[in-house]
């Protein structure tokens, strides 16, 4: 907002006719306007006095206009409107031609602001406006029944009653004293109320053992007051008034671990001040659990609901149970599990009261079963340990690999034993088990990891070997051999024996992998998996350290041959260490020739670098002799 005068003035180039009749005096009484006071966008009209020196516009009267008094000359097609868009205090002036001087007025112009204001629903069609807005020196309300009334700031609440109840649109603006009625106009929607109804509390949930939540269901435009009935009262008492937009509500500073409380709302009619209905009653519970042995033992105490309990188990619905009831028995329960229970007491109309969850631990005395089923899978360098989990509900897991205790595993039945050398030794696992009640048993099936190994010899007979696998109960029905190509293409073997030998005599595939799956009798279980080995084929390179290139069609070229070769490069050099051939095709050797010249006789240096399907780098360099024949 503008707070100090300013100084805008708009140069006057020609002449305009004079505006109505205005109604405020300037200082010299030279001018008048038709407004002095009003919200932003207010517009002012000047007309010049009979009294002034001269009447602006006409000939021989050349008038500088300044409204917003900040000393700047802006020519304007018509001086004598002017609309001031911002809030603050300005000073209009008019600078009549020498010797006159000038003439000026004040202008406040003050925030196009629509006022806050409530409506309040009483019984009988009638409201009361609550205006909380204190911008303005008055205020003009619109009933929309054709009742306009104006009130002064902080004046009482005023009432209006209506003829029916027909939806109502209430609009109230703001006017200061003196000032335009230009300002802007807050519209609130009513339907007028014969009686008020009476509204709902949906739900109430504990949320601690001091404070709770409630939910309402709530009209517009009416006043609430919430009421408590504390333990051993008779009657209820003012907790605080509501608002009507509140959904939902927390109540403190309770004492909910050993009583229970009962809440209802009144309906405040704001015309005489009296209750006019009140909601149902909705009361909290105090629900307490006791762990005993092989049962957990529920009682509460509450007022009875109208119509039933729900007992929530783990957030799933138990069964219902009676109104009257105040205690259950579940024996429905397994040893050393913690068990959550909640109840919810249910009231006509879907209403609803929810206790705090109570917690607890169960226990018995039997031992868990031993793990009898225990698969290993190798990953690279981890092992995922997978067991099949015993018939009692096992708490814990500990998990021992060649009798050393590696970790404890709880809610799960599966561990990835991480950081290992499978390529190099098999694993061996023991599983012992804790139930929820903390009995053991550290008996268990031995489970040792399946290890792959294999080799290759110069004519591509590959070996395969690998330990058997114990670690199911009714023992393993077969094992796969799956074998695969680096560049795609899986097949697999199946066999009895712990051992495999073939010829590979692919040519175009160089890198091959095996892998042993080892498939349980009992097709329930997760089979057990290998490590992977790689073989790879060997290169065989080769060259002659000799050749002749006399044109009888034998060793003409020098060439550097190998199989599985995906990259390469031939340079040789002669004795001064000049490069006088490149080849990087396998196929195209050296002729002895440099520039389609023949070289002599003699000694050259070369260099063959290549790269193999397994993607290793292959190196060989040396000396060839030229002969020539």
């Amino acid at each position: 907002m503008k707070t100090i005068l300013k100084n805008i003035a708009v140069l006057l180039f020609f002449l305009l006719t004079t505006p109505a009749t205005a109604q405020y005096s300037s200082d010299n009484g030279w001018f008048t306007v038709d407004e002095v006071s009003g919200c932003e966008g207010l517009t002012v009209n000047i007309t010049i006095d009979a009294s002034a020196p001269c009447n602006c516009g006409t000939s021989g009267c050349p008038c500088d206009f300044d409204y917003e008094g900040d000393g700047t000359y802006d020519p304007k097609s018509n001086p004598f409107t002017f609309t001031f868009d911002d809030p603050g205090n300005y000073r209009l002036e008019i600078l009549f031609p020498n010797p006159f001087g000038s003439d000026y007025i004040d202008i406040k112009i003050a925030n196009n602001i629509a006022p806050d204001f409530n409506i309040h629903s009483c019984s009988g069609e009638t409201i009361v406006i609550d205006i909380t807005d204190n911008n303005f020196d008055n205020y003009i309300i619109d009933y929309d029944d054709g009742v306009v009334e104006t009130i002064t700031k902080g004046s009482p609440a005023p009432q209006h009653n209506y003829a029916n109840n027909t939806a109502r649109t209430v609009r109230v603006r703001g006017l200061n004293n003196n000032a335009a009625d230009n300002c802007a106009v807050a519209n609130n929607t009513v339907t007028p109320l014969a009686t008020l109804p009476a509204p709902a509390i949906t739900s109430l949930a504990m949320l601690d053992n001091s404070s709770l939540e409630l939910n309402y269901d709530l009209q517009p435009d009416i006043k609430y007051d919430l009421e408590i009935l504390p333990p051993n009262a008779t009657k209820y008492s003012y907790v605080k008034g509501i608002s009507e937009s509140t959904l939902k509500d927390t109540i403190r500073n309770l004492s909910l671990s050993d009583n229970y409380y009962c809440f209802r709302i009144a309906v405040r009619d704001p015309c005489n001040n009296t209750v006019a209905a009140y909601s149902n009653s909705v009361c909290s519970i105090d629900l307490n659990l006791s762990t005993q042995d092989n049962v957990n033992v529920l009682t509460w105490q509450t007022t009875d609901p109208d119509i039933n309990f729900s007992l929530v188990r783990d957030d799933l619905l138990t069964q219902p149970v009676s109104a009257s009831a105040r205690s259950y028995n579940d024996t429905n329960i397994e040893c050393n599990i913690d068990y959550c229970y909640t109840l919810v007491a249910n009231y006509t109309n879907g209403h609803t009261s929810t206790s705090l969850t109570q917690c607890g631990t169960s226990f018995s005395t039997t031992p868990p079963a031993e793990v009898r089923n225990i698969s290993t899978i190798v990953n690279g360098t981890a092992i995922n340990i997978v067991w099949e989990a015993p018939a009692n509900n096992i708490a814990e897991y500990r998990i021992k690999r060649d009798v050393n205790a590696i970790a404890t595993v709880t809610n799960a039945t599966e561990y990835l034993d991480e950081g290992l050398a499978p390529q190099e030794k098999s694993y061996c696992y023991n599983i012992n088990t804790t139930d929820e009640c903390g009995n053991n048993n550290n008996q268990s099936i031995t489970a040792c990891s399946i290890r792959l190994t294999g080799t290759i010899d110069s004519n591509n007979n590959i070996q395969l070997s690998w330990n058997s696998y114990e670690g199911w109960t009714n023992g393993a029905a077969q094992y796969i051999i799956e074998k695969s190509y680096s560049s795609g293409g899986t097949s697999q073997i199946t066999t009895n024996d712990t051992s495999f030998e073939e010829v590979e005599n692919n040519n175009n595939q160089q890198v091959i992998q095996y892998r042993i799956i080892a498939r349980p009798v009992n097709n329930t279980l997760t089979g057990s998996v290998s490590n992977v080995i790689t073989i790879i084929k060997p290169v065989n390179v080769y060259y002659p350290n000799a050749f002749t290139p006399d044109g009888n069609g034998t060793n003409e070229e020098f060439r550097v041959h190998g199989k599985f070769i995906a990259s390469y490069e031939l340079q040789v050099y002669n004795r001064w260490g000049e490069l006088i051939f490149f080849s990087d095709n396998m196929d195209k050797g050296w002729n002895g020739t440099y520039n389609g010249s023949m070289l002599p006789e003699g000694t050259y240096a070369f260099i063959a670098r290549m790269h193999d399907m397994a993607g290793r780098e292959i190196e060989k360099s040396g000396t060839i002799l030229l002969l020539r024949r």
